[in-house]
């Protein structure tokens, strides 16, 4: 996984979605991005390219605090543990 140094969250994001009861995280991310490159899901290449979804969703648990930044598809994601997912114009994560 690509770690973003720079702040991302302190941008104005593309895209700001929160995450419902019944989705997962992963289908959050997918979505934000696909809606944002104006391109149907699938076209998209696996979320697991860029890192674990399953451990997205577990990631938190019940403490409600922090959040994860990452790329994928060249654009910076934020995930926080309120359930928000943002979407960066790209952000270099550096070498």
């Amino acid at each position: 996984m690509d770690l973003v140094r720079e702040r991302p969250w302190k941008t104005t994001p593309l895209v700001q979605t929160t995450i419902g009861d019944s989705e997962s995280v992963a289908a959050v991310v997918t979505r934000s991005i696909a809606s944002v490159r104006g391109v149907p899901r699938d076209r998209l290449p696996p979320l697991y390219e860029a890192g674990d979804p399953d451990a997205l969703g577990e990631l938190f648990g019940e403490a409600g605090q922090g959040l994860v930044a990452f790329r994928y598809c060249d654009f910076g994601v934020v995930v926080t543990a309120s359930g928000v997912v943002s979407v960066h114009s790209d952000v270099d994560p550096g070498d």
